[in-house]
């Protein structure tokens, strides 16, 4: 029998540490991530073109099945000139941080845009130690500014370089400096242009990144498992993409993104190994060009919880995340929810292994408790019949697979199976 001290969070019951079930009890965990920037733009502003508040919103919408996600935002230059540095203390109260830099190097008149030597030290403790999870982000080259302190800088220097090169691991997987550029006018191949014609504009045309029209995704197939015959075989995208309704194959776009990087070499010093081998980044997502035949790396992901290191994931433009290439998708809309589940499978992604399992054993919680959740036994033939659970339509959208009239493209469909079993669907961590 419950106790007075017992309690429920919504429909789940909270057991009291006196209770018989409390030894099996799993708290709800909290995401905890860190929105970094050193550009005033970029806040939970609903007016800034750069804004994150739209992001932010559907991530708090998504957070309340796996786990409660916390973010905040922090700009390097809030109070003085790199007066907010990372410092292991404020590392410390986060699971993720979230580059979203504008400013290119150090200047004459702000030395210390880039990363100190510090914090570099602390980043790659917190990575390491941790399994600090990075999501790193810039745009495209613009002119290196006339007072860069570095003249040794190519004369293309990109946008979100000086907080994002140094970053460990994480400043190895973007293109820094050099092509691609925001110039139209010189050669189109210069830029990396991934909008969507809406029979109006011309494609180097700007406005085309607000509109309702989103770019499609190319996504890189893993197979599920071995089947026969071989031409029947059946493939999942990476965990962020796998989408609530299937894939994610639309994105917002952009009329001059940036590009990805991969190192040359994979130093152990730098790149650990773990029990099943040295993981390494690799492509997840591409885009392409519609102006003339071109495929663009967009996204790529480093499962570093592989060698008990922090996780990374890199993305060609901060733009796939700002409220301008948002403003166009209603909300409720089919793209605008696929794009919030990429958000809320990058969160739950770049988690930290031992807060992930956290988010698994609420899971299980909640089907043993959930007063929705029961067990039944499938009518097929005895030696098949097995328990499995069966849980009502009142379960939040968060927390449901796909329809069970229908098959996931991600996995292997949805319902039950006809042993009985409830088929694989989806789930980012």
């Amino acid at each position: 029998m419950p106790s007075p001290k017992d309690a429920y969070h919504g429909e789940i019951f909270i057991p009291d540490k006196r209770h018989p079930w409390f030894p099996f009890f799993c708290p709800k965990p909290q995401v905890d991530i860190l929105f970094y920037t050193d550009d005033t733009s970029v806040a939970f502003n609903p007016a800034s073109s750069f804004g994150v508040d739209a992001m932010r919103d559907l991530l708090h919408q998504r957070s309340g099945f796996h786990a409660d996600f916390r973010i905040d935002l922090l700009n390097r230059h809030d109070g003085g000139h790199a007066r907010q540095k990372l410092t292991p203390e404020l590392l410390a109260k986060y699971d993720q941080v979230w580059f979203f830099g504008v400013l290119q190097c150090n200047q004459q008149a702000a030395p210390e845009n880039e990363l100190t030597d510090d914090e570099v030290a602390a980043l790659r403790t917190w990575m390491d130690e941790r399994e600090g999870g990075v999501l790193i982000t810039g745009d495209h080259s613009n002119p290196r500014p006339f007072d860069a302190v570095d003249g040794a800088l190519d004369p293309l220097v990109n946008l979100g370089r000086a907080l994002g090169h140094r970053v460990p691991r994480a400043g190895q997987l973007r293109v820094w400096e050099g092509l691609p550029s925001s110039d139209v006018t010189t050669d189109p191949h210069h830029t990396h242009n991934t909008q969507v014609p809406d029979g109006v504009h011309v494609l180097d045309d700007l406005t085309l990144q607000d509109d309702q029209f989103p770019q499609r995704l190319l996504l890189t197939k893993y197979p599920l498992g071995w089947s026969w015959p071989w031409w029947l075989r059946r493939y999942r995208p990476h965990p962020l993409f796998c989408g609530r309704t299937g894939p994610i194959e639309v994105f917002p776009d952009h009329m001059h993104e940036g590009a990805l990087a991969f190192p040359a070499a994979y130093p152990a010093a730098d790149w650990p190994s773990g029990p099943w081998g040295q993981p390494v980044p690799e492509v997840v997502a591409r885009g392409t060009d519609k102006r003339f035949p071109a495929t663009y790396d967009l996204v790529s992901a480093y499962d570093g919880a592989l060698a008990s290191v922090g996780r990374i994931v890199a993305d060609s433009t901060w733009h796939h995340y700002f409220n301008i290439n948002l403003a166009g998708f209603a909300p409720g809309s089919a793209e605008r929810d696929a794009i919030g589940d990429y958000y809320a499978n990058l969160a739950a992604w770049l988690t930290p292994s031992a807060k992930r399992a956290a988010m698994r054993c609420w899971f299980w919680w909640q089907l043993a408790v959930h007063p929705r959740c029961t067990w039944s036994r499938a009518p097929r033939s005895p030696c098949w019949a097995r328990p499995h659970w069966t849980c009502s339509a009142g379960w939040p959208a968060s927390a449901r697979s796909p329809s069970s009239s229908g098959r996931s493209r991600c996995g292997r469909g949805t319902g039950s199976s006809s042993r009985g079993r409830p088929k694989k669907w989806c789930s980012a961590p």
